[in-house]
Formats: structure tokens, C-alpha cells, sequence
């Protein structure tokens, strides 16, 4: 869980439940905060297909030893000094066996494989999951140079061209 202090409820966006029948209607409502535009329009689009189903989180924060020590050296507590120095995971999707940690990029490159690796790791140690943590980059344009990585590091690839 969440350090104590933190309230996780307020360093994400959701639950969106997304599915064929209710992603039309999340779409509009989810604010992609710190997404890039060619980002965002990967990621609406990915929503809009409904193509991984499940219970969504986006901007999920995560905690780094600066956005540690901000905070406790803060009186009174204030989450939202310390967002600056926290990470962000673009979005999770929470299923019945497993939660998945979704990077949204304009094309894969590994800044993607990097992000994914280290998000799970920090996600896991941090929210303490009782589910397996899978991992996958929606992208807009492929380059199969990576794809022997992904495979290597578990990481699915799926393609949503904007």
C-alpha cells in the first residue's frame, strides 16, 4: 500500500470499469493528464477499443526517495508539493488475474522497456499487489529491433495507431 500519510485514493484518476459496452462513455471523462498529444490520442483510442477490458487507474503516482523527503520534511502534509518529484505510471489496468502496467508512447523505443521494468518493480514493492504484475507498451508505431527485448523482459506489445 501507500506510505502511510499518502492517500493513494488522490495520486491516481479511477476506477474506470472499461469494457465494449461502457468505453464509449469513460473516454471523455478521463483526464490524461500528463500525457503528450500523440500520446493521449494512443491511449483514447486504446480505451475506445476496449482492448484490454478491465478496472482503470490513470496517472498512478509513485513514490521516489525525493518525493519521500519532501513530504516528511512538509508541515502540514501536502501531497500535491511533493507530485512534482514522484513518478507516474500512465495507467493500470486491474483484472480478475493480474494487474497490468500500461505505458502509452507515440512509437516503441526503449525509454518504453526502461519505464515498464521500473514502474512494476517500484508498483510491486509499493502497492504490494496480491495478483502478478504484467506489463505492456501500447505504441503507435512498432519497431521490431526491440521485439527480442520485449520478449526477453515479458513485456506485450500492442500496436493502436492514433
Amino acid at each position: 500500500m501507500a506510505r502511510k500519510g499518502l492517500d493513494q485514493i488522490t495520486l491516481m484518476t479511477g476506477p474506470y470499469v472499461v469494457n465494449k459496452d461502457t468505453a464509449a462513455e469513460v473516454v471523455p471523462h478521463v483526464r490524461f493528464r500528463h500525457y503528450k498529444p500523440a500520446e493521449l490520442e494512443i491511449a483514447r483510442k486504446f480505451i475506445a477499443d476496449a482492448t484490454l477490458p478491465g478496472t482503470y487507474y490513470f496517472d498512478v503516482y509513485l513514490r521516489t526517495a525525493a518525493s519521500d523527503t519532501i513530504v516528511y520534511e512538509m508541515q502540514p502534509l501536502d501531497t500535491a508539493d511533493a507530485a512534482p518529484w514522484m513518478l507516474r505510471i500512465d495507467a493500470i489496468c486491474v483484472k480478475p488475474g493480474a494487474v497490468w502496467i500500461i505505458e502509452f508512447k507515440d512509437r516503441l523505443r526503449p525509454s518504453l522497456i526502461g519505464q515498464l521494468l521500473s514502474y512494476a518493480s517500484l508498483y510491486k514493492t509499493q502497492y504490494q499487489p496480491k495478483k502478478p504484475i504484467l506489463t505492456a507498451g501500447v505504441v503507435g508505431r512498432d519497431d521490431p529491433t526491440l521485439h527480442p527485448i520485449l520478449q526477453e523482459h515479458e513485456i506485450r506489445l500492442i500496436l493502436s495507431p492514433p
